[in-house]
């Protein structure tokens, strides 16, 4: 799994393609998922309900599109934020089967051990959030939209926890860089993952 940072990346690149009217809430939903997290690493229960996840990705993919079918209705009504939803979820997955066995052969090349790289990938992903934070795209286009957004729908996660994770990412000190990187997480990682998104997305009939 990505962090926040490239979630928001990822659906900077596809809103057009989803045809989405508020970005902002877009963007909430691309974020949601995770603050079931907000005050402290939630147990595995409770991430997996959020996240509709299962550890077989096919299954994990199945869960998707069989919510989507379930909440159609709901899909109507709050689009740009459930679709966000949606989307983060699906990114998830497509992080894992792209970007994420090429970051870890590049932490694997520069000697961390194998039993390590799911721990201390957070540190490559949190320095690359560092200095995406940098860029015109974050400071301009991205958040000051998600910053007046407001989740219209609860989900596998309230709408009330979904704006407290808004307040948490939108704030000045939420991006901090890790001395400890080696910067291995690149724009491309996420363009690949992007494309994969919209891959799955077609699958689930969301696009």
């Amino acid at each position: 799994m990505p962090s926040s940072m490239v979630h928001l990346l990822v659906a900077h690149s596809l809103k057009d393609a989803f045809n989405i009217s508020d970005i902002g809430k877009f963007y909430l939903g691309c974020v949601a998922p995770d603050s079931v997290n907000l005050d402290g690493k939630a147990s595995k229960e409770v991430r997996y309900k959020a996240h509709l996840r299962d550890t077989d990705y096919q299954k994990w993919i199945n869960n998707v599109a069989v919510y989507k079918e379930e909440n159609s209705e709901l899909l109507s009504v709050c689009y740009d934020y459930f679709c966000g939803y949606l989307v983060h979820i699906l990114t998830d997955i497509a992080w894992d089967l792209t970007a994420q066995p090429l970051l870890f052969k590049k932490m694997s090349d520069k000697g961390i051990a194998d039993n390590e790289l799911n721990t201390k990938k957070w540190n490559e992903l949190s320095f690359y959030d560092s200095v995406s934070a940098k860029t015109d795209v974050w400071k301009n286009e991205i958040r000051p939209i998600l910053k007046d957004a407001k989740a219209d729908c609860s989900l596998t996660v309230s709408a009330d926890d979904a704006d407290r994770c808004r307040d948490l990412i939108v704030s000045e000190n939420f991006v901090a860089s890790d001395n400890k990187s080696f910067g291995l997480v690149t724009d491309d990682m996420v363009t690949e993952a992007a494309k994969k998104v919209l891959e799955l997305s077609k699958k689930i009939k969301l696009l």
